[in-house]
């Protein structure tokens, strides 16, 4: 209040009639906030607890498929988004399954609390939940109409294999590496302009291990994403190192993007970011088991089997990422983490099976990000992602740091693995 501000800087007493009214018109707005925030989220949470009620009931009823359906979790993505909200973004879950927040709480949806999430969690709560519904998982041989007996198909002929990524050989400028990226399936569009290829090919080389070890469709573009084709246009996130980029064109198809920085051929920044990673491996370590301990004291869990593959971690492994720690093959490992993106969120036969995994096993609930890294820790995106990375760069013996059941994801769709 201006009266009350000049009383102060002229040091002179505020009459007692003053203050009475400025408290009154305090008190007032005060009411006012209350109300519309009661309001407000009251309302946010009776559309989204309407929206889950009806897909409940289409499943009671038999219209689709509990199975079929997956939720995801949308936040306001601005500044006044809860911390505990933000990392929930675009994480997934099944319709019985809460969302899991940072701090530990459960919520069905938006402003749920009754899986005893509390009032900090959903007071004015901004987020909104996407349901997706696969309506052609459930339709089987029986369902697809018997095809037309088709005439004797002409003869075969041979055509040249293409080099396996074991033998292929590295392209040594842009437009070399432009043809590597389209003929070896890992993107059919690509702008590698003025970026280092010589430092760049062993990530391409990584890429194209991923796509023919796991069968993968092509992305639609590899290089920076402000180079992307037009009509998606999305500005490149702030010191990444890499990003994977999926969304909508105008038309209502998918775009799916691997985002390489123009810095991701320069050979010194990736040294230094290797070097660094190494210097604080020790704290992150520390950290880790200073954090298990104490969710072993409070209700939150540590299972046995996460506690052991995170002890058995070797001295220097577990820091910030686990490309943070790769060395030399620091860009390569970043290309496997971003890659473990593509299988859980691109690849439909891939993304059903870890979505699956992770509504049953709860792995970071239980503590299986302490065997991995820190940054595992972050959602159920980047835990797949970096697991993805430790399957791919680490030694036989590390896969142990990966849950079972995601590890035997990852062995069943892989084309070299012999169990």
């Amino acid at each position: 209040d201006r009266t009350i501000q000049k009383a102060i800087s002229e040091g002179k007493p505020v009459p007692a009639d003053t203050i009475r009214k400025a408290s009154t018109a305090y008190e007032r707005r005060l009411l006012q906030l209350r109300g519309e925030m009661i309001g407000r989220t009251e309302a946010m949470t009776a559309i989204h607890a309407g929206q889950h009620e009806a897909v409940m009931q289409a499943v009671d009823s038999g219209q689709i498929v509990e199975t079929d359906v997956r939720r995801v979790w949308r936040t306001a993505s601005d500044a006044r988004v809860r911390d505990t909200h933000r990392s929930l973004n675009a994480d997934t879950a099944g319709l019985k399954e809460p969302f899991v927040t940072s701090s530990g709480a459960r919520m069905l949806y938006p402003g749920d609390t009754s899986q005893g999430a509390p009032a900090s969690e959903a007071i004015g709560c901004r987020c909104t939940v996407e349901t997706r519904i696969d309506y052609l998982a459930s339709v089987g041989p029986a369902d697809t109409p018997q095809a037309t007996p088709s005439p004797a198909p002409a003869p075969v002929v041979a055509t040249p294999q293409k080099p396996s990524y074991k033998d292929a050989a590295l392209p040594k400028n842009v437009a070399e590496a432009h043809e590597y990226i389209r003929a070896n399936g890992i993107a059919t569009g690509a702008d590698l302009t003025g970026m280092s290829i010589s430092n760049i090919a062993p990530s391409l080389n990584a890429a194209h291990e991923v796509v023919e070890r796991f069968s993968l469709q092509p992305l639609d573009f590899m290089g920076p994403i402000t180079r992307a084709a037009s009509g998606f246009r999305v500005s490149a996130p702030k010191n990444a190192n890499a990003a994977l980029f999926r969304g909508d064109r105008p038309d209502g198809t998918r775009f799916s993007a691997f985002h390489m920085p123009t810095k991701f051929g320069d050979k010194k920044d990736a040294s230094r970011g290797a070097a660094y990673g190494e210097f604080q491996s020790p704290r992150y370590a520390a950290e880790r088991d200073s954090i298990i301990q104490q969710r072993k004291a409070s209700s939150l869990k540590v299972s046995a089997e996460a506690e052991a593959a995170a002890q058995a971690v070797e001295t220097g492994r577990f820091g910030w990422s686990v490309s943070s720690l790769a060395g030399e093959r620091t860009r390569a490992v970043t290309t496997y983490h971003e890659f473990g993106h593509v299988l859980h969120l691109v690849d439909r036969r891939i993304s059903k099976e870890i979505d699956a995994f992770l509504a049953t096993h709860r792995p970071r609930e239980n503590g299986w990000q302490f065997a991995l890294s820190k940054y595992a820790g972050a959602n159920d995106k980047e835990y797949v992602a970096e697991a993805f990375a430790i399957y791919m760069s680490a030694p036989v013996r590390e896969h142990a740091r990966i849950h079972p059941a995601l590890l035997e994801i990852f062995r069943r769709f892989d084309n070299e693995y012999v169990g």
